[in-house]
């Protein structure tokens, strides 16, 4: 049986969600949950380092301009700086990429 109507006749409801779980897709279209902070530890180390400097605006300005600290700052700055050394790190996998590892390489 294939869902093709998209509105009830009866009370009017909206079927979108309904014909969306039975495709198998997610049931809303609402972001996922820390979308910007999994992109920029997973962006490598240009996402990482803009995530760093936007963390550092933000304080700053928070701290000198309206005269407040804002706690999540600081911790936006910790995520770029994990998505910094990930992207160093997948950078020299890919650079290392078939030769021996070990102590002696030659």
């Amino acid at each position: 049986m294939a869902l093709t109507a998209t509105r009830c006749e009866a009370c009017g409801a909206n079927y979108q969600r309904a014909l969306r779980v039975a495709r198998g897709e997610p049931a809303t279209d609402a972001p996922e949950e820390f979308e910007f902070e999994k992109s920029a530890m997973n962006g490598g180390v240009v996402g990482g380092i803009g995530a760093m400097c936007i963390g550092v605006v933000w304080f700053l300005v928070g701290y000198f301009m309206l005269h407040r600290v804002f706690f999540y700052a600081p911790v936006l700055v910790v995520i770029g700086f994990i998505g910094v050394v990930n992207g160093f790190s997948e950078t020299s996998r890919q650079r290392n990429k078939g030769r021996p590892r070990g102590r002696y390489r030659d």
